[in-house]
């Protein structure tokens, strides 16, 4: 692998890590709604796919009615 730029990317998996912690508390800081289904669900990797899917759409809408 070849980092091509002065921006520090994630090498290790600590650092992938915290790159998603600082992701999720920024989306919570700004009050974007979680858009997940509460309790435990079975079922094929599709069907979570397809649930990711959908509340990744959701959350877009959101963003984009609630943009200034």
């Amino acid at each position: 692998m070849r980092i091509v730029g002065r921006e520090k990317r994630a090498t290790s998996n600590e650092d992938k890590w915290m790159a998603g912690v600082r992701a999720s508390n920024l989306t919570q800081s700004l009050g974007i709604p979680d858009f997940r289904e509460k309790g435990v669900f079975r079922g094929s990797q599709a069907l979570f796919d397809r649930m990711d899917d959908e509340r990744a759409m959701r959350r877009q809408r959101w963003l984009n009615e609630h943009a200034v």
